[in-house]
């Protein structure tokens, strides 16, 4: 019982710095990326909005990573790795994990809004939100929370597919 509430404890302590670091990092690079290609002002609702959206999306896909990260510290502690070989391969498999989440959620999210801003014709949702549309920053950010939703399951069943499982022998 001990181990589990440690090993809870620790996945906290994990999951809210690496969060808050990637959502940083997330925030940023938007903020440095689309302000100065737009000319956003600081105070636009509309952009808040819609930096939301993509903040929100980009954790609902990074939770994908944690059961699989999970199961691999599982399945290597099953393997019989102890101690400091289990932290090792435990860090790399959940540095890969964390790897293709940024990786995958960023992706997932460019192309999103790279796909629907070319759908829609006659609306340039950027220069909407430049000028503080609201509604068009919401719908954006509902756009980009909805994909992530629909991607999450097929993110979550690419990551398992790197747990270092046991070979199966057959008869």
């Amino acid at each position: 019982m001990e181990n589990l509430t440690l090993l809870a404890l620790l996945q906290i302590a994990i999951c809210l710095f690496l969060g808050v670091g990637i959502l940083y990092l997330t925030f940023a690079v938007l903020h440095k990326t689309i302000i100065k290609k737009y000319d956003i002002p600081q105070d636009n609702i509309a952009f808040s909005i819609f930096t939301a959206g993509v903040l929100l999306s980009v954790a609902i896909l990074l939770k994908s990573i944690l059961n699989p990260s999970l199961t691999a510290f599982t399945v290597l502690k099953s393997n019989g790795l102890k101690g400091f070989d289990l932290f090792l391969e435990s860090t790399k498999y959940g540095g890969l994990f964390v790897f293709l989440g940024i990786s995958l959620a960023s992706l997932i999210n460019i192309v999103t809004v790279l796909f629907f801003t070319s759908i829609t014709r006659g609306l340039d949702e950027f220069k909407e939100i430049s000028e503080n549309n609201i509604a068009v920053g919401i719908l954006t950010a509902v756009i980009t929370i909805a994909v992530a939703i629909l991607c999450q399951d097929g993110l979550e069943f690419l990551i398992e597919t790197f747990i270092p499982y046991p070979d199966m022998q057959m008869d």
